[in-house]
């Protein structure tokens, strides 16, 4: 696929092993042809949510949500802080030529939630991952927050992108301040809420890795 942006996929996906979204590959039309044929691993993963059809057009249970209605609360929500369906391809969705594995930690410092991730490449050929870090609150804080402003399901708050030889193994260190994990109230300032948060270790296929950290 080559376009400007996301396009629903309806009727595109059944038997389809993959789907290179390319979007405009303007001069990096070789690169894209060595992925194609397998001489490069380096895919990327989705920046943004692929929804159905549904989506726009309101059809079945879904209400029609204009993509000129800037709410991103209303339902069914927009991108992947808010909505509340499932995506056909979910924000940091991708493939690879080969399969990683991941086990991270966390601890709290004074400014900071210093994670560790360590990456191996599974597979028989070389490749590139890239694992996002999402934060997610917890109920109890949500509890706390409840009604005074919205609360996203998860924010990205970092990524890194790691290249590996088939069975090779790397450590991806990860330094959140603590002010990232802030929300933005009803007045728009930012507040960190005391509690236990979640970090979500993402991969973008596959089982996701999730930490509890108390700040």
């Amino acid at each position: 696929l080559t376009n400007g942006g996301a396009i629903s996929l309806d009727g595109l996906t059944e038997g389809a092993n993959a789907i290179v979204e390319a979007f405009d590959p303007a001069h990096n039309t070789r690169q894209l042809a060595s992925l194609l044929f397998g001489h490069a691993n380096n895919w990327g993963k989705l920046p943004v949510t692929i929804y159905s059809h549904n989506y726009t057009t309101g059809e079945g249970d879904l209400p029609a949500q204009s993509m000129q209605n800037y709410d991103m609360v209303k339902s069914p929500g927009r991108t992947y802080r808010y909505y509340q369906g499932t995506p056909m391809f979910a924000f940091g969705h991708g493939l690879s030529l080969t399969t990683f594995s991941h086990a991270c930690t966390c601890r709290t410092t004074d400014t900071t939630v210093a994670c560790s991730c360590v990456v191996k490449n599974t597979g028989l050929l070389a490749g590139d991952e890239v694992v996002f870090v999402f934060v997610a609150l917890s109920s109890a804080i949500r509890a706390i927050v409840g009604t005074s402003h919205p609360v996203p399901f998860k924010r990205l708050v970092d990524f890194e992108r790691v290249s590996l030889a088939a069975g090779a193994t790397a450590t991806l260190r990860f330094d959140i301040p603590k002010n990232r994990l802030s929300l933005t109230t009803a007045s728009g300032d930012k507040k960190l809420y005391s509690g236990p948060h979640n970090l979500i270790f993402s991969r973008g296929n596959g089982p996701d890795v999730s930490v509890a950290v108390h700040v």
